[in-house]
């Protein structure tokens, strides 16, 4: 008796090993999967779904390069005729033909990034964005690609978008980045220029 009782006490004991390793050996719990997910800032999960678009999708998306601009009262008063559109990062969308708007949450993930890259210019609650085709930075520079306000959707939209930051280094980070003056509307305020010829006061680094 003594014996089968050995027996069945063994075989409780095992029972209860293996129902307390049910998660396997390295598998994070609730917790830590909660806690690594919470880590995931706006910011990045807009960068994430950025690569994915590129990589997934090389054929389907249209690009942007995204400008804003500080229309605070102060600045309106100060330059009345101009504005200095900042380059702030890109914007992507898994669609190839434009979309007529965006959704509203990208805005934000853009201008919180705006208000960290460039304190100093971009802090303000009167920024507005404005887009131009995708890696045309040259161009915008040369007064040859335009500017133009984004548009916002209040219902969700069928694709994805993406934002890839920009990220300021060396000089950048004192001095700013890549700007243009434009008007407040984001119309050209002088003619286009060659790429080799210079117009100062256009281009800040």
């Amino acid at each position: 008796m003594s014996r089968l009782i050995l027996i069945l006490l063994i075989l409780s004991l095992q029972t209860f090993n293996v129902s307390s390793l049910a998660g396997g050996f390295g598998s994070p719990s609730s917790k830590s999967s909660s806690k690594s997910t919470s880590k995931i800032t706006p910011l990045r999960s807009s960068a994430l779904i950025y690569d994915k678009i590129i990589n997934l999708h090389p054929s389907e998306y249209l690009k942007n390069d995204v400008y804003v601009v500080n229309t605070s009262p102060e600045n309106l008063k100060k330059s009345p005729d101009h504005g200095q559109f900042w380059y702030v990062g890109k914007l992507i969308s898994q669609t190839p033909s434009p979309p007529s708007s965006f959704p509203k949450q990208i805005l934000t993930v853009i201008y919180s990034h705006a208000k960290k890259l460039n304190p100093t210019s971009l802090s303000s609650t009167h920024l507005k964005i404005y887009l131009a085709l995708g890696d045309t930075e040259l161009d915008v520079v040369r007064n040859v690609q335009p500017l133009l306000p984004i548009s916002v959707s209040s219902e969700e939209v069928e694709f994805e978008v993406g934002f890839n930051p920009e990220i300021y280094t060396g000089d950048e980070v004192a001095k700013g980045g890549l700007r243009v003056k434009r008007s407040w509307n984001g119309e050209f305020i002088k003619e286009a220029f060659d790429v080799n010829l210079k117009a100062p006061g256009e281009v800040g680094m």
